[in-house]
């Protein structure tokens, strides 16, 4: 809301200016959260979206003949996209594990 006084117009120039900047101000504060709104909804939406998806059970059986090691190193990709698409133990109901 403009203040405006007659007798000077220095005064009124002055008011002006600082109701300008402290538009430009606001518009700064609302850019910013909308930023941090989009930077959360890109974080925790793949987590939300994920925790929403059902679980599907399948007989899974993983034959290991080329692995010398109990290591299981080869074996650790096929296991995070079978837990990654939520897919479950028949038996147990649990996800595969290593």
């Amino acid at each position: 809301m403009y203040k405006i006084i007659v007798y000077d117009t220095m005064t009124l120039t002055i008011e002006k200016k600082e109701m300008e900047q402290m538009k430009k101000k606001s518009f700064l504060y609302i850019i910013i959260c909308i930023v941090i709104l989009l930077l959360a909804a890109i974080i925790i939406g793949p987590i939300l979206w994920w925790n929403s998806k059902s679980e599907s059970p399948l007989k899974v059986w993983i034959i290991d003949k080329t692995v010398p090691t109990q290591t299981y190193r080869e074996h650790m990709g096929l296991m995070w996209i079978l837990n990654h698409n939520k897919v479950t133990n028949e038996k147990t109901n649990d996800y595969f594990q290593y």
